[in-house]
């Protein structure tokens, strides 16, 4: 079940059926101006059914990236999250290399995992991809056509398709607004790799280390996509500063994981279809969200238009299910996932969903 960010303040979580496929064709010519970014329309559930709200036009910021509405599904029903500006990827901590870690080792008891060897942020964008069928973004050496097969496309490919959202790609197309020739020199460096395999990123980092042996010390900048924590810790070119961590903080950080793991429990009780529960509406233990994280500095403001065009879907025979929650306790500060999103599965318009079917997660 996808996550969400919900105010810490709610009270209630309305479900809802799964809403029909996007009607969004993309921006309707060039921005208005320089600083305009593209906000993708949605369904809106209003009066027991949804209708459609038109995307706008709206002012970018350097500093924040513009995360659409979209809907996570559940078990449940449908959840509706309003669009935010979401911190860069830069600012949202440090991204460790993936491991694997055979059952027999973490299975023992009283085992624990340091990471040590960190991606460099700034490189990740030139070997990326998306699945926008389960919802995640992908790292690394992807360029094979059966990839493709699989439904794991390089992350520009959203600039020619509506059917989902890349708010990375998004954001640092316009970042790079003034320069034409951008996304034709991000296809060209795909497609060279593409082609010669030995320029694509290493599968494990001590073949990494081998690559970069190999390389001329002019070059051996642009390869460093991972590097040990240590290494990262001194560049002071980082837009990260870290400090030791006492005792006294690991013991908060092991507390508010506990509270985190509770929280999830509780929620995949309480968001399980009808037919799995037991002992009535109040048997279900409520659903509480962690504190929502303040952001640094202001939030820029949303410029919505006066008279939005609207349309709307065949009316649904369904009553949307409100749960009521008892105040949220603190879990600390929140930690933002890969810039999720979401985009509905296809065109043309799905027909009326049925509501006695539960909901697979949509494509994004």
């Amino acid at each position: 079940m996808p996550g969400f960010w919900a105010s810490a303040d709610a009270t209630e979580i309305q479900y809802l059926p799964p809403p029909p496929a996007s009607l969004d064709e993309g921006p309707p010519g060039e921005p208005p101006t320089a600083t305009a970014i593209w906000a993708p329309g949605c369904w809106m559930w209003q009066q027991q059914r949804y209708a459609w709200r038109e995307g706008f036009w709206q002012t970018a910021n350097p500093g924040w990236q513009w995360i659409p509405a979209h809907y996570v599904c559940t078990p449940r029903g449908c959840i509706y999250v309003e669009g935010y500006w979401d911190y860069l990827l830069s600012k949202r901590g440090v991204l460790f290399s993936p491991i694997f870690c055979p059952t027999r080792v973490y299975a023992r008891p009283g085992f624990a995992y340091t990471p040590s060897v960190a991606i460099d942020i700034g490189l990740l964008v030139k070997n990326l991809f998306c699945c926008p069928g389960y919802d995640h973004y992908y790292f690394g050496d992807y360029y094979d056509a059966r990839y493709e097969r699989e439904g794991i496309f390089p992350w520009f490919e959203s600039a020619g398709h509506h059917e989902y959202f890349d708010p990375i790609f998004a954001h640092r197309q316009w970042r790079n607004r003034d320069n034409r020739d951008w996304l034709t020199q991000v296809k060209a460096e795909y497609m060279r790799r593409q082609k010669d395999p030995d320029a694509r990123p290493a599968r494990t980092y001590s073949a990494l280390q081998a690559q970069i042996a190999k390389l001329p010390k002019a070059k051996r900048n642009d390869y460093h996509v991972a590097q040990p924590l240590s290494s990262y810790v001194e560049n002071k070119a980082s837009p990260l500063k870290f400090q030791k961590v006492t005792p006294e903080h690991q013991a908060e950080a092991i507390r508010r994981n506990a509270a985190i793991q509770d929280f999830k429990t509780q929620r995949r009780t309480w968001e399980m279809p009808p037919a799995l529960t037991t002992g009535g509406e109040h048997a279900r233990p409520p659903v509480v969200g962690p504190a929502e994280a303040k952001p640094i500095g202001p939030r820029p403001a949303l410029i919505k238009p006066e008279f939005p065009r609207v349309r709307t879907a065949d009316p649904l025979e369904f009553t949307p299910r409100v749960m009521r929650l008892p105040p949220s306790p603190v879990v600390g500060p929140r930690m933002n996932s890969l810039g999720r999103n979401y985009a509905p599965p296809a065109r043309p318009v799905a027909p009326r969903p049925n509501p006695d079917v539960t909901p697979r997660s949509p494509r994004r």
